[in-house]
């Protein structure tokens, strides 16, 4: 079928080996405080390294700074893959609410820059996500990829049907969805659309927006003849979601 194909497969199926073996690591003592150091300086890099201020000696210090402080907050869930994308994104967010000459950007908030990253990192682990998404081999991410298929044969039995045919593993097009709550797969502004539902309504927002996407790709997907296709598809589409309207009228009744 071509060396693309082949490419695309080897891809997806990469994907899915780290989607199972994946885990976080709770911090407990200074030989895990290390390993944990260790585990987010190696994924700094790998964190929006197109984003001139991400992979900036600026961005990445920040980064790493909100990624140490948040796995010494909660040692019981240390730090997760994934993690680093939506922190990233959080200082992104909250830089905007940096003092200026005409005041802060965001008057009403207390705090500001990486100490506001931090406080929203915790408490979307902590209390807007469900329990153990982040957990030792990623229990509470398996448990909802498992609902969100329930859903998808719920909702979309015809692409469930198809995906299941072409053995493609929702997971593999999935996980990243949750651990990173979209922050890797959709254009940043649709994301924090996104997340002010998110940090709103708590964590079934998640699965909508999962639906949506799924149902607003059918016809790709459908026609996608393997597992590799479909996930280079729902890829793209999903870099493509600008607007987030369109994206929330696509969710399947």
């Amino acid at each position: 079928r071509g060396r693309r194909h082949e490419e695309e497969e080897e891809e997806a199926a990469s994907a899915a080996s780290a989607a199972t073996t994946s885990t976080s690591a709770p911090v407990d003592g200074a030989a895990p405080r290390r390993r944990v150091a260790r585990e987010i300086a190696n994924d700094l890099a790998r964190t929006f390294p197109s984003h001139a201020w991400v992979a900036s000696d600026e961005g990445q210090e920040a980064l790493r700074r909100v990624l140490l402080a948040a796995a010494a907050h909660n040692p019981r869930v240390g730090y997760c893959q994934g993690m680093n994308f939506v922190a990233a994104l959080l200082l992104l967010v909250c830089r905007g609410a940096a003092p200026s000459a005409d005041g802060f950007t965001v008057p009403s908030a207390s705090v500001h820059g990486e100490e506001a990253a931090f406080w929203l990192l915790s408490a979307l682990v902590e209390r807007v996500q469900y329990d153990d998404l982040y957990a030792e081999h990623l229990l509470g991410c398996q448990v909802e990829l498992r609902v969100l298929e329930g859903l998808l044969h719920d909702k979309l039995p015809r692409l469930a049907e198809h995906l299941d045919a072409i053995k493609c593993d929702l997971k593999t097009l999935a996980t990243d969805w949750f651990l990173c709550a979209f922050a890797r797969s959709l254009p940043a502004e649709t994301t924090c659309r996104v997340w002010d539902a998110l940090y709103a309504e708590g964590g079934k927002v998640l699965f909508r927006v999962a639906l949506a996407l799924l149902a607003d790709a059918e016809d790709a997907l459908l026609a996608a003849p393997g597992a590799g296709e479909a996930y280079v598809a729902l890829r793209a589409h999903c870099a493509a979601s600008h607007d987030a309207d369109a994206l929330g009228a696509a969710l399947p009744a």
